[in-house]
Parts: C-alpha cells; structure tokens; sequence
C-alpha cells in the first residue's frame, strides 16, 4: 500500500444553511437517494453544538488548550491515559467487552464513550441522532449536522484491493511517521448499549493533533463536495 497523497487544494465542506425542520428532513431525505445511487456504505453523520467548530477529536482539543503542539509529546500524553483507564476498567465493565490490551484503537473507542478525551470522532449512521446532538444544548451559536461518505475517504486512502477491514490495530496508528489517514470502524461490533442505541460509526486519524476535516477534503474531489462532504448549518433562527 502506497501512501496517500496529499493535494495542495483541501476541498472545503460543502455548507448549505437550512432554514427550517421540513428543509432539514429534505436535505437527509436527498442524501439517502444520492447515497442509495452510489449502491455503497451509506452516509456517516455528525452533530455539533457550533457550526464553527471543526472537526477536531476531544484529546486534540485538550492538548491544545494545554499548549501541546508536538505529536510526540501528544502520544506520549494519550499512551499515560490509555494505562491509566486500562487499570481501573475491570472496576466498570464487563469481561465480554473489555478488548485485548494490544488492541489500541478499541480502548479508545471505550474511552471515548466513558468521557476520557481521545483521538476519536464519533459519528453516526442516523442524521437524526446527530441533529439530536446538535441541537439539545443549543447555544448562542449556528449548530451544524456533518455528512461524510465514508467509502470515498476509505478508497482513497487505501485504494482497490480495499483494506478498510482491516482492524486499525494492524496499521500504523502508533507509528510516528504514518502518513495522513483516516480509520473507520465500520462494522465494529457496538461494545457498549449506549453506542448501540446511537448507531456509533467511531473515526479516528493516524495523527492525534490533527483537524479531521483536513483529511476528509483531501480524500473528497471538490466536484463531489455537495454530495459526500457536507456541513448543514441549522440557524439559530430556524423554525420548528
């Protein structure tokens, strides 16, 4: 597998600001055929409280609040973290659904259903549950609901013979040199009834510190923004 290439032209997200709940429901209801036309994975979803935030996992956000701006440093602080919830999870979960400890990329996606900040991004294959997240704290801000297509990212990234089954344990998201990249773990067994009732699609990148939504629009052509790489913005002065 070669590694991906960065284009110098990040393809931005797509932004259409919807005025109302009918006008929402027709944007879903327009993904759901554009997705059924790809006859692939359909749509993955994310809600947001501010349609300015980026899409940037909790631990990114924690380590830049703590000044921490180098990947190293930022490795060495998500491997004390892992340690530390490994120690005392037999304390709060169940024997079936604690993971190896070698599996890595699982104990973040534990972690980040039980509140510790991680590298993963949650996202959901219901664009309701992720208005529901968008909106429940509403804020002084525009809120937004993300839809990505996942199986895009997954074929640029690691193009035909498809790889993305693969566990991300068996990739480099360890390894301090791996290039850009974005894991799904699609068709990961749900490990808690929280992500289950959600529909949880977890996300995460090769690169602790990094926004997302960079990876993403350098997997997505610009020509196919407005179908596989949107940002719904929901106005403060939307209408039920």
């Amino acid at each position: 597998m070669g590694e991906a290439q960065a284009r110098s032209d990040v393809t931005l997200p797509f932004s259409v600001t919807v005025p109302n709940w009918p006008a929402l429901v027709k944007s879903f209801s327009k993904a759901e055929d554009t997705a059924a036309a790809f006859a692939r994975l359909a749509y993955l979803c994310r809600g947001q409280a501010c349609a300015e935030w980026d899409l940037r996992p909790s631990l990114s956000r924690v380590l830049q609040e703590a000044g921490i701006t180098d990947e190293d440093d930022a490795r060495a602080v998500e491997r004390t973290l892992v340690r530390a919830f490994q120690k005392r999870a037999h304390e709060y979960l169940a024997s079936a659904v604690m993971p190896d400890n070698r599996e890595t990329a699982s104990w973040w996606v534990i972690m980040q259903h039980y509140g510790a900040p991680t590298r993963v991004l949650d996202w959901t294959a219901s664009a309701y549950v992720a208005t529901y997240f968008a909106v429940e704290s509403r804020t002084q801000c525009d809120c937004a609901v993300w839809l990505i297509h996942p199986l895009t990212i997954i074929d640029h990234f690691y193009p035909p013979p498809p790889e993305a089954t693969m566990r991300p344990e068996s990739r480099r998201v360890n390894i301090m040199t791996a290039p850009p990249e974005i894991f799904f773990f699609a068709g990961l067994r749900r490990l808690t009834d929280r992500m289950e009732s959600q529909q949880t699609e977890p996300a995460l990148a090769s690169r602790i510190l990094a926004d997302q939504a960079t990876f993403i629009g350098e997997a997505i052509p610009e020509v196919d923004a407005s179908e596989k790489f949107v940002k719904l913005i929901i106005s403060q002065g939307a209408e039920a």
